[in-house]
């Protein structure tokens, strides 16, 4: 058997944990669809539910005008308030979190749920409503 240092064994191991992280957040992008806040606009107007996942002081410092505050750590535990039979559109400060939720919901059994791209940011900046 080959004479292997421990620190060449963490170093595979932290290696291999790395790895399996990045992986597993790639997979999830993959699966998660995301629309511009144009699209999610235009979602919400045909009668989307619209989430936001953000902090409630995130949430009080200003949102999308129509976006029910579930933050992410209660997604799971507030799931029941999110209509299966509807377009579920989700928002965050920058598109994580929201891919995150999306990724969360689609393995509930939701079909119809989108990620705005570049979250509250993008929002802001494509001149959609905000409520302060």
């Amino acid at each position: 058997m080959p004479n292997v240092d421990i620190q060449t064994v963490i170093f595979i191991l932290l290696g291999l944990i790395v790895v399996f992280f990045v992986g597993q957040r790639f997979w999830m992008r993959r699966s998660v669809v995301e629309v511009s806040a144009k699209e999610a606009q235009e979602k919400i107007k045909a009668g989307a539910t619209f989430i936001d996942v953000r902090q409630p002081a995130e949430f009080q410092s200003g949102h999308a005008i129509g976006a029910k505050l579930i933050p992410l750590h209660e997604l799971s535990a507030r799931v029941k308030e999110i209509p299966k039979n509807k377009d579920v559109v989700i928002i965050c400060a920058s598109g994580n979190r929201s891919a995150s939720a999306a990724y969360q919901l689609t393995k509930l059994g939701y079909e119809n749920v989108f990620s705005v791209r570049g979250g509250t940011g993008a929002w802001r900046a494509a001149k959609m409503p905000v409520s302060k």
